[in-house]
């Protein structure tokens, strides 16, 4: 009786709301001995898809300097999405900056500075702009040498071009510079007060 009843309501409501069929399918539960005791049909909701412009301005806010839940409270307004799904959104669509400011580039003021993290030292590496004071690169390593200077000044001049290196007159920043033929020189009193303030 509870079978035929449940069947009766489920036809019922695939024939008032069909919109909301979207795939139908045969469901069988058998018991031991192999004899059908339901068949089940599937109904499925139609998923609200985000249109694509919702999805670039939530990035749009996102990468002014929103929170992802500020973002999900800014959209929500026009529509109501998780802070995880603008999350996903970042992950799947991984956007670069959509707003990219260039920075004009003198001179990179690189130096390096041991800090201790938990119960170890690592070396952090800073390189800066000096005329408008602006951070370009950070980097962590366990050593110091050349190897490490010349990878962290070649992603410089990767993402920046070619420029002048001033340092505190460590060895490993000239053999770097050498290898990467960029120009060296010892930093003025004024370009190490800029480095050591930064760091």
């Amino acid at each position: 009786m509870i079978y035929y009843t449940f069947i009766s309501i489920l036809i019922s409501f695939v024939i008032l709301y069909p919109e909301l069929l979207v795939e139908i399918g045969s469901v069988k539960v058998t018991n031991n001995y192999g004899f059908p005791l339901l068949s089940l049909f599937m109904i499925c909701q139609t998923r609200n898809r985000t249109r694509p412009e919702d999805v670039i301005y939530a990035l749009h806010l996102y990468f002014d300097g929103l929170s992802l839940r500020n973002t999900s409270k800014a959209l929500s307004r026009f529509f109501k999405r998780n802070h995880s799904t603008n999350r996903d959104w970042i992950q799947k669509y991984k956007p670069k900056r959509l707003f990219y400011r260039k920075i004009r580039v003198a001179e990179f003021i690189a130096d390096e500075t041991q800090i201790k993290v938990g119960s170890e030292y690592i070396w952090l590496w800073v390189a800066i702009e000096p005329e408008n004071k602006e951070i370009l690169a950070l980097n962590i390593s366990k050593e110091r040498n050349m190897l490490v200077a010349e990878k962290f000044i070649a992603g410089l001049v990767k993402v920046h071009g070619k420029h002048p290196v001033s340092t505190d007159g460590g060895t490993w920043y000239p053999q770097a510079c050498r290898f990467l033929q960029l120009d060296h020189h010892i930093n003025s009193s004024y370009e190490k007060s800029l480095i050591e303030r930064t760091i």
